[in-house]
C-alpha cells in the first residue's frame, strides 16, 4: 500500500492522490475571501509532498493570485502542534486550510471551530467533529483497494508483481458528502463547477504534472 514492491507474490497499490487533491485546491480557490489559504502537513514525507503540490495546483487553476500558507508538523501525532500550526496560518489571514497531517489534523480542525473559519481534511469524513467548519474530505478508500485484493485472492486472479493505481475512476477517491452546515458556503453552483473540474481531472483533460 502506497509504495511499490517488485516481486513475484506482492500486489502493490498506489494512489492519485493528486487528483483529488487538486479538486479541493479548487474548492479553496472558489471559496476563499481573503485570497489567502493554507496547508497544514504531518511529517514531510513524498506522499504529503505530493498532496500539498495537487493542492497548490488546483489553487492555481481557480486563481493564480492567490496565496498560499504552508507549514509541516514533522510528525503525524501531535495535534497540539497541528492547532497552533492553523491558528498561525488563521491569524495571517487563512479563511481555508486543507490539513494532510493524521492526527495532527485534528488539533487543525480544533483550530478552524475556535476561529470560524473552514477546513478541508483527509483520509477519512471528520465533518462530524465540526459540522460548520469542515467543508468536505478527500478521502482514500483502502477499503475499496484491499477489498480488491481479498476478492482476486479469492476467485483465483490474484496478480503478484503487478502495480495497481487508483483515483476517482477506480473508487480510490471521493469526496465526503458536504453538509447542510456549508452549502451556503460550498453553494450547489460551487459544487457543480467542483463535479467539472473532478470529471475532467479524472479523464485527463486536466493534467495535474506531479512525479508519482
Amino acid at each position: 500500500m502506497d509504495t511499490v514492491v517488485e516481486a513475484p507474490n506482492v500486489w502493490s497499490i498506489v494512489f492519485r492522490e493528486y487528483e483529488g487533491d487538486f479538486v479541493v485546491g479548487a474548492l479553496a480557490g472558489l471559496v476563499t475571501q481573503t485570497h489567502r489559504v493554507g496547508f497544514v502537513g504531518g511529517g514531510t514525507t513524498p506522499v504529503v509532498r505530493r498532496i500539498e503540490a495537487g493542492y497548490a495546483q488546483g489553487i492555481v487553476h481557480i486563481n493564480p493570485h492567490i496565496g498560499l500558507l504552508s507549514d509541516y508538523v514533522g510528525a503525524f501525532d501531535d495535534p497540539l502542534r497541528g492547532r497552533l500550526l492553523a491558528e498561525t496560518q488563521y491569524a495571517s489571514g487563512a479563511d481555508v486550510i486543507y490539513q494532510a497531517a493524521g492526527r495532527c489534523g485534528l488539533g487543525a480542525i480544533e483550530a478552524a471551530k475556535s476561529f470560524g473559519r473552514y477546513i478541508i481534511s483527509t483520509g477519512a469524513d471528520h465533518s462530524e467533529l465540526a459540522p460548520s467548519s469542515v467543508l468536505t474530505s478527500r478521502v482514500k478508500r483502502v477499503d475499496n483497494t484491499v477489498y480488491d485484493v481479498i476478492d482476486a485472492v479469492a476467485q483465483g486472479k490474484f496478480q503478484g508483481g503487478t502495480i495497481h493505481s487508483y483515483g476517482f475512476a477506480e473508487d480510490g477517491l471521493t469526496l465526503a458528502p458536504f453538509r447542510p452546515e456549508v452549502v451556503e458556503v460550498v453553494t450547489p453552483e460551487i459544487q457543480a463547477r467542483l463535479r467539472q473540474i473532478q470529471a475532467d481531472v479524472s479523464s485527463g483533460k486536466i493534467q495535474v504534472p506531479i512525479e508519482v
